[in-house]
């Protein structure tokens, strides 16, 4: 009888990790079926996105001269000692990275926690208070942004600030939280507390920052 369970559970157990490779879009339907579902969180539209303005000629110089040398490859990135490996936390995860590395300067990495703990504190009181912003780039090497600008991304630039290790990307229009299954309306919330904290380091010169529109992140540049 044990013999047949244990048959029965290296199956299922086979079966799920088949269908997590090959077709995960299923098992994140699964997974979110057994969510909670909330109504939407009122909240004052200030519309803070708008707000992130900056434009490249405004922080490139900086970001090359505080952050640093450029990398070349994959390789110089790694064993370069300016720079910290960036792990998921309390506040935020860090996405299936394919053209970025998960590294910061000391700086970007202090900016990038700042965040998450300004962003985690303003959702403490609602019933979104475990949602988790998503890190979408970080720092890039020449030979990652050549792959970029081959890929067709058009905001892909040869001088990039995410070449200095003090840039990073936030998803505006994805979160993740655990328990609670998103509505739109909770991402139109969550998008405006980010963009707030966001712009409330900017207006103290703690960043500069971008709402990329095609990208559907913010630009986010340590100063």
């Amino acid at each position: 009888m044990k013999k047949k369970t244990i048959i029965i559970l290296s199956i299922l157990i086979l079966t799920f990790l088949g269908v997590y490779i090959f077709k995960p879009h299923l098992v994140d339907k699964i997974i979110t079926s057994f969510k909670k579902s909330i109504n939407c969180v009122e909240y004052e539209k200030k519309d803070s996105h708008s707000k992130l303005t900056d434009l490249q000629d405004s922080y490139i110089k900086s970001a090359s001269r505080n952050g640093i040398s450029k990398c070349d490859n994959e390789n110089d990135l790694f064993i370069n000692s300016e720079l910290i490996k960036i792990e998921k936390s309390n506040f935020f995860i860090i996405d299936n990275l394919t053209h970025s590395y998960p590294y910061l300067t000391e700086d970007g990495k202090n900016l990038l926690n700042k965040i998450g703990v300004d962003f985690n504190l303003k959702i403490s009181n609602s019933d979104l208070k475990d949602t988790k912003f998503i890190v979408t780039s970080l720092t890039r090497t020449k030979e990652s942004i050549d792959r970029l600008q081959k890929s067709g991304n058009k905001n892909s630039k040869t001088e990039s600030a995410h070449l200095y290790g003090e840039c990073f990307d936030l998803a505006y229009r994805r979160f993740s939280n655990c328990n609670v299954k998103l509505k739109p309306c909770h991402l139109n919330y969550l998008k405006e507390v980010l963009a707030g904290v966001i712009y409330g380091l900017k207006k103290n010169k703690k960043c500069w920052a971008k709402t990329e529109n095609e990208q559907s992140c913010f630009h986010v540049i340590s100063r």
